[in-house]
């Protein structure tokens, strides 16, 4: 019985360091050069959106290091391209107006630009469209 028990300590400090390997990353707060709500405009501009909402995420997988994403997503746009590559397009004009707003820009992985659409001709709902910065 007393063998068991420094197996079971060993066992129990080995899966606690694989959780805490597994955790997800800190997130990095964006800080903007401009005011947030005229960036938001600014990018909302460029397809006329409904509106563009914006978020932070912090990832971790299994096979990469941890990654610090900008996420963009616009919607419902009055002027859109009616295909990918005028989509990509658009999508690569928003991250720039973003990336070139944020200051701390080298804290980030990528950004994502997620168009969401309701017209089925542009080839489905939801579009999303990955940056790297430069």
């Amino acid at each position: 019985m007393m063998k068991s028990r420094p197996a079971f300590i060993i066992g129990t400090l080995i899966l606690g360091l694989l959780y805490a390997c597994q955790s997800t990353p800190e997130l990095r707060q964006p800080v903007f050069t401009k005011d947030y709500d005229e960036i938001i405009q600014e990018i909302g501009a460029t397809g006329e959106f409904s509106s563009v909402s914006f978020t932070v995420r912090a990832e971790k997988s299994s096979s990469y290091e941890p990654g610090h994403e900008l996420m963009l997503t616009l919607h419902e746009g009055k002027i859109l391209p009616a295909d990918d590559h005028g989509l990509d397009s658009l999508a690569k004009d928003a991250a720039t107006i973003l990336i070139n707003r944020v200051q701390n820009k080298k804290d980030y992985d990528w950004i994502s630009v997620e168009f969401q659409i309701a017209d089925q001709s542009l080839a489905g709902r939801k579009k999303v469209f990955v940056y790297r910065p430069d």
